[in-house]
C-alpha cells in the first residue's frame, strides 16, 4: 500500500514543496538571465566606446564577452555547493519537508 493512501495530506504537502522548489529555481534562473541581459547592454556600450574613432584606447583594451558571462554563471552554479546545500536545507527545514 502506498504511503500517500494512508496519509494523503503528506503527498499534497510534498507536492506543494516541490512546486515551491521549482518556483525558486525558476526565479533563480530569471535572475541569471537578467544579469546576462544587463551585461549585454553594458558590453554593447563599452564596445562602441572602445571602437569609437575618438577613443584613446586604440584596441589596447580586451573586453569580456557574453560567453565569459555565461561561463561565470555556470561557475557560480557548479562551484558554490555550500550555498546550494544551505538553500536546500533552509527550504527543507523551514517548509517542514
Amino acid at each position: 500500500m502506498r504511503w500517500s493512501l494512508l496519509y494523503p495530506q503528506v503527498e499534497n504537502i510534498k507536492d506543494e514543496q516541490l512546486r515551491l522548489l521549482l518556483e525558486l529555481l525558476e526565479l533563480l534562473f530569471d535572475k541569471f538571465n537578467a544579469v546576462a541581459a544587463a551585461h549585454s547592454v553594458v558590453l554593447g556600450h563599452l564596445q562602441q566606446t572602445v571602437a569609437s574613432p575618438c577613443s584613446q584606447y586604440d584596441g589596447d583594451i580586451k573586453l569580456y564577452d557574453m560567453v565569459d558571462v555565461w561561463v561565470k554563471i555556470q561557475d557560480v552554479l557548479q562551484e558554490d555547493e555550500a550555498l546550494r546545500i544551505r538553500i536546500l536545507q533552509n527550504f527543507i527545514f523551514c517548509e517542514g519537508w
